[in-house]
Protein backbone atom coordinates (compact mmCIF):
# COMPACT_ATOMS: atom_id res chain seq x y z
CA UNK A 1 0.00 0.00 0.00
CA UNK A 2 1.52 3.47 -1.28
CA UNK A 3 0.18 6.95 -1.05
CA UNK A 4 1.81 9.57 -3.52
CA UNK A 5 0.68 12.81 -4.90
CA UNK A 6 -1.09 12.30 -7.98
CA UNK A 7 0.69 13.66 -11.17
CA UNK A 8 -1.12 14.70 -14.96
CA UNK A 9 0.54 11.21 -16.05
CA UNK A 10 -2.13 9.74 -13.28
CA UNK A 11 -5.28 11.38 -14.48
CA UNK A 12 -5.94 8.96 -17.10
CA UNK A 13 -6.14 6.19 -14.33
CA UNK A 14 -7.74 8.49 -11.81
CA UNK A 15 -10.74 9.03 -14.32
CA UNK A 16 -10.72 4.82 -14.81
CA UNK A 17 -10.92 4.57 -11.05
CA UNK A 18 -14.16 7.15 -10.60
CA UNK A 19 -16.06 5.32 -13.24
CA UNK A 20 -15.57 2.00 -12.04
CA UNK A 21 -15.96 3.14 -8.44
CA UNK A 22 -19.32 5.52 -9.38
CA UNK A 23 -20.68 2.29 -11.77
CA UNK A 24 -20.56 0.07 -8.04
CA UNK A 25 -20.91 2.22 -5.11
CA UNK A 26 -23.64 4.23 -6.96
CA UNK A 27 -25.89 1.27 -8.55
CA UNK A 28 -29.41 1.44 -7.33
CA UNK A 29 -28.81 5.06 -6.59
CA UNK A 30 -28.04 6.65 -9.46
CA UNK A 31 -29.75 5.54 -12.68
CA UNK A 32 -28.22 2.53 -14.02
CA UNK A 33 -28.70 3.72 -17.93
CA UNK A 34 -26.38 6.82 -16.96
CA UNK A 35 -23.56 4.61 -15.10
CA UNK A 36 -23.67 2.11 -18.05
CA UNK A 37 -22.56 5.27 -20.75
CA UNK A 38 -20.02 6.50 -18.12
CA UNK A 39 -16.88 6.05 -19.86
CA UNK A 40 -13.50 5.22 -18.10
CA UNK A 41 -12.35 8.96 -19.51
CA UNK A 42 -15.31 10.69 -17.84
CA UNK A 43 -12.84 12.87 -16.00
CA UNK A 44 -9.86 13.23 -17.73
CA UNK A 45 -10.85 16.88 -18.74
CA UNK A 46 -11.79 17.92 -15.16
CA UNK A 47 -9.00 16.53 -13.65
CA UNK A 48 -6.70 18.10 -15.86
CA UNK A 49 -8.07 21.46 -15.36
CA UNK A 50 -8.03 20.84 -11.50
CA UNK A 51 -4.38 19.76 -11.78
CA UNK A 52 -3.44 22.27 -13.62
CA UNK A 53 -4.83 25.00 -12.11
CA UNK A 54 -4.14 23.85 -8.70
CA UNK A 55 -7.57 23.90 -7.69
CA UNK A 56 -7.28 20.69 -5.76
CA UNK A 57 -4.66 18.54 -4.90
CA UNK A 58 -5.09 14.71 -5.45
CA UNK A 59 -3.60 11.72 -3.75
CA UNK A 60 -3.15 7.93 -5.06
CA UNK A 61 -3.30 5.00 -2.95
CA UNK A 62 -1.33 2.31 -4.67
CA UNK A 63 -1.13 -1.37 -4.72
CA UNK A 64 2.09 -2.23 -5.40
CA UNK A 65 2.63 0.18 -8.50
CA UNK A 66 -1.11 -0.24 -9.52
CA UNK A 67 -3.19 3.08 -8.68
CA UNK A 68 -6.31 1.79 -6.87
CA UNK A 69 -8.03 4.87 -4.95
CA UNK A 70 -7.80 8.71 -5.14
CA UNK A 71 -9.01 11.59 -3.67
CA UNK A 72 -9.09 15.63 -4.03
CA UNK A 73 -8.99 18.13 -1.98
CA UNK A 74 -8.15 21.55 -1.52
CA UNK A 75 -10.07 25.45 -0.20
CA UNK A 76 -13.56 25.30 -0.05
CA UNK A 77 -15.31 26.57 -3.00
CA UNK A 78 -18.45 27.10 -0.81
CA UNK A 79 -19.39 30.44 0.33
CA UNK A 80 -21.56 28.84 3.47
CA UNK A 81 -17.41 27.55 4.55
CA UNK A 82 -15.45 30.78 3.67
CA UNK A 83 -12.05 31.44 4.49
CA UNK A 84 -8.79 30.30 4.47
CA UNK A 85 -9.94 27.58 7.71
CA UNK A 86 -12.09 25.57 5.78
CA UNK A 87 -10.94 22.56 3.12
CA UNK A 88 -13.54 20.73 0.69
CA UNK A 89 -12.69 17.24 -0.09
CA UNK A 90 -14.19 17.37 -3.06
CA UNK A 91 -14.09 13.10 -3.39
CA UNK A 92 -12.40 9.52 -2.32
CA UNK A 93 -13.10 6.97 -4.51
CA UNK A 94 -11.81 3.26 -4.77
CA UNK A 95 -11.69 0.39 -7.18
CA UNK A 96 -14.61 -1.51 -5.78
CA UNK A 97 -12.32 -4.65 -4.91
CA UNK A 98 -10.41 -3.13 -2.40
CA UNK A 99 -13.19 -1.37 -0.84
CA UNK A 100 -13.41 -2.74 2.90
CA UNK A 101 -9.57 -3.75 2.63
CA UNK A 102 -8.29 -0.68 4.62
CA UNK A 103 -7.24 1.39 1.54
CA UNK A 104 -9.81 4.02 1.80
CA UNK A 105 -9.22 4.56 5.55
CA UNK A 106 -5.70 4.85 4.64
CA UNK A 107 -6.45 7.31 1.67
CA UNK A 108 -8.89 9.39 3.88
CA UNK A 109 -6.23 9.32 6.86
CA UNK A 110 -3.50 10.86 4.89
CA UNK A 111 -5.77 13.65 3.18
CA UNK A 112 -6.80 14.79 6.96
CA UNK A 113 -2.95 14.60 7.30
CA UNK A 114 -2.57 16.83 5.16
CA UNK A 115 -5.21 18.96 5.56
CA UNK A 116 -3.76 19.49 8.78
CA UNK A 117 -0.36 19.84 8.11
CA UNK A 118 -1.65 22.78 5.21
CA UNK A 119 -3.29 24.85 8.14
CA UNK A 120 -6.63 23.91 7.67
CA UNK A 121 -9.09 23.69 10.78
CA UNK A 122 -12.43 22.23 9.42
CA UNK A 123 -13.34 20.15 6.11
CA UNK A 124 -16.14 19.47 4.64
CA UNK A 125 -17.70 17.13 1.88
CA UNK A 126 -20.79 15.77 0.08
CA UNK A 127 -22.18 12.48 0.73
CA UNK A 128 -25.42 10.94 -1.21
CA UNK A 129 -27.87 10.63 1.52
CA UNK A 130 -28.87 7.14 0.08
CA UNK A 131 -24.88 6.18 0.23
CA UNK A 132 -25.36 4.42 3.48
CA UNK A 133 -21.85 2.70 3.42
CA UNK A 134 -20.23 5.88 2.42
CA UNK A 135 -21.68 8.00 5.47
CA UNK A 136 -21.04 5.37 7.95
CA UNK A 137 -17.40 5.55 6.31
CA UNK A 138 -17.36 9.23 7.18
CA UNK A 139 -18.93 9.09 10.44
CA UNK A 140 -16.72 6.51 11.80
CA UNK A 141 -13.69 9.20 10.59
CA UNK A 142 -15.43 11.94 13.10
CA UNK A 143 -17.94 13.88 10.45
CA UNK A 144 -21.55 14.74 10.74
CA UNK A 145 -24.23 15.67 8.77
CA UNK A 146 -25.00 20.06 9.53
CA UNK A 147 -28.30 20.03 7.82
CA UNK A 148 -27.06 21.58 4.55
CA UNK A 149 -28.37 20.12 0.71
CA UNK A 150 -27.27 20.00 -2.43
CA UNK A 151 -29.32 18.36 -4.98
CA UNK A 152 -28.63 16.78 -8.63
CA UNK A 153 -30.72 15.93 -11.16
CA UNK A 154 -29.51 12.84 -13.18
CA UNK A 155 -31.59 11.51 -16.63
CA UNK A 156 -34.54 12.93 -14.51
CA UNK A 157 -33.65 11.69 -10.75
CA UNK A 158 -33.18 14.18 -7.96
CA UNK A 159 -30.11 13.29 -5.79
CA UNK A 160 -29.39 14.46 -2.52
CA UNK A 161 -26.41 14.97 -0.64
CA UNK A 162 -25.79 15.91 2.73
CA UNK A 163 -23.10 17.88 3.76
CA UNK A 164 -20.67 15.99 6.24
CA UNK A 165 -17.79 18.30 8.51
CA UNK A 166 -15.67 17.74 10.93
CA UNK A 167 -12.70 19.89 12.95
CA UNK A 168 -9.14 19.33 12.35
CA UNK A 169 -7.61 20.82 14.88
CA UNK A 170 -8.91 23.65 17.56
CA UNK A 171 -9.63 26.97 16.35
CA UNK A 172 -8.55 29.13 19.43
Amino acid sequence: MIIRKASQTDIPDISRIYARSWKAAYRGMVPQPYLDRLPDGYWVEAFTGWVSEGLYEALLICDGQIPVGCAAFGPSRDEKCPGPQWAEIQSLYLLPEYIGRGYGKALFGAVLSALETAGFEAAYLWVLRENERARRFYAAAGFSGNGDLYTVEIEGKLLTDDRFIRRLRDIT
